[in-house]
């Protein structure tokens, strides 16, 4: 099989030439000619959102699959790999746009709970926005909260800074 740009699409695992699988009228991913051949070839490649005739050029570094580029729930495109029970943590594993294994997100020191609704805050890495890159502590709790505020950044120390409200006095209250 042949993309738009008539390049063939070759299975990431063994080399081989891939066929379209079809669903409701669309790729839905491509599948080894060696599937029902002599190696039983399970390679797999998925379409690229932006050009569905193509397959998205990027491939697990771990087990060799290709990668899948979806929309979240909340709207957010991601790209992962699917394949759990080949990769060594035995878990999804999630790449930048541009195929690149994501940074694991480091571990906080410590525990804490939402100054606001007692909820135990998670540490994440914001993805969009002025802060995007940053750690910050998150309460996903929102609408248990007055003020709103979800979000707590951290001291040089890796301890969030706990203060609710407006910060005008400049004082950082730690739990």
């Amino acid at each position: 099989m042949k993309n738009r740009q008539e390049e063939p699409v070759t299975c990431p695992l063994c080399g081989s030439g891939m066929h379209p699988v079809f669903r409701e009228g669309r790729v839905l991913f491509w599948g080894c000619d060696e599937f029902r051949g002599s190696t039983g070839c399970r390679g797999r490649r998925y379409p690229d959102p932006e050009n569905p005739a193509a397959p998205l050029p990027y491939v697990c570094p771990e087990c060799h699959q290709g990668l899948c580029r979806r929309t979240g729930r909340n709207g957010r495109i991601y790209t992962a790999c699917f394949e759990k029970e080949k990769h060594k943590g035995g878990a999804v594993l999630f790449f930048n746009d541009d195929g690149t294994p994501e940074e694991p997100v480091p571990r906080a020191k410590g525990q804490w709970d939402c100054p606001s609704c007692g909820s135990p805050l998670k540490y994440i890495r914001v993805r969009s926005g002025p802060h995007a890159g940053s750690m910050v502590f998150a309460c996903f709790e929102r609408e248990k909260h007055g003020d709103g505020r979800a979000l707590f950044f951290q001291d040089a120390d890796g301890i969030p800074i706990l203060s609710v409200g407006p910060e005008a006095d400049g004082e950082k209250n730690h739990a």
